[in-house]
């Protein structure tokens, strides 16, 4: 019995892992088919500029504005107010999404990502609506399953890496405009929700995200060498990429630039 047993387990495997790499394989062909037209035209749009990736963690309430940055929010951070955002991502049909839809429509471009159906089959999650993809005038990419994790080289041509969060696809966006600098505001990778707290959103705890930007880290230095990336006000990424402050967040945390040489970002 415990050999019948131990058969129909690894044949379930086996055939789960069958199916993803079927659905991979149909992300990639979607991917060839639709990314060209979502992305083709953003190829080094901002080479050589300062660029903000806007996240949703606890220290942007800290953030400022800064002079000729160029801001990519993803999910929530459409609500912060210290800047219009140039761009929105977001893959998850959270409840107050018809707010996103509508925001500052002719000004901020949404990308609207379609998550592996692989991700959807025990129905905790789902994709977004392709009303609402409408309804905000969005262009849509597709993720590949998280189970291969691949960055790609050219998200013209390929799936985003899925790694269960919109900030890593906003940053395949980012690195794929080449510019100077990239600005992390508010990715917190820690527990204690968002900068917002309505009750309409996730609340997830966000430390699982901590190996994703190492890995981030090495394929960005790799193939990217010349793009610098800061976390601003870091929690858990401190020390990772190169770090530095706003004033706003050392009035409350004087120790930091008592006790190091910190950068401040003005």
């Amino acid at each position: 019995m415990d050999i019948i047993k131990s058969f129909f387990t690894l044949f379930h495997k086996k055939l789960d892992y069958s199916i993803a790499q079927n659905e991979c394989l149909l992300t990639h062909m979607k991917a060839l088919v639709v990314h060209p037209k979502t992305f083709g035209d953003y190829c080094e749009c901002h080479k050589g500029k300062d660029v903000a990736l806007i996240a949703c963690g606890p220290t942007l309430k800290y953030a400022h504005a800064v002079d000729g940055m160029i801001y990519v929010g993803v999910n929530g951070a459409f609500r912060q107010s210290f800047a219009t955002l140039d761009y929105l991502f977001f893959q998850d049909p959270v409840p107050w999404l018809n707010e996103a839809n509508n925001y500052a429509k002719g000004h901020c471009k949404k990308f609207y990502g379609i998550i592996p159906q692989n991700r959807c089959r025990d129905g905790k999650f789902r994709p977004i609506s392709i009303f609402d993809i409408r309804d905000a005038d969005a262009s849509t990419y597709y993720l590949e399953d998280m189970l291969f994790h691949n960055w790609p080289n050219n998200i013209a041509l390929e799936p985003i890496r899925d790694h269960c969060g919109s900030v890593f696809s906003a940053m395949q966006f980012i690195i794929y405009t080449r510019p100077k600098n990239i600005y992390l505001f508010g990715c917190d990778c820690q527990d204690g929700g968002h900068y917002y707290d309505d009750g309409n959103g996730f609340h997830h705890a966000y430390g699982y995200q901590i190996s994703a930007w190492q890995s981030l880290k090495e394929h960005a230095s790799a193939y990217y060498p010349d793009i610098n990336i800061i976390s601003v006000n870091p929690v858990k990424l401190k020390g990772l990429f190169s770090d530095c402050y706003t004033r706003e967040f050392l009035s409350e945390h004087p120790e930091i630039e008592k006790n190091t040489d910190a950068t401040i970002l003005e």
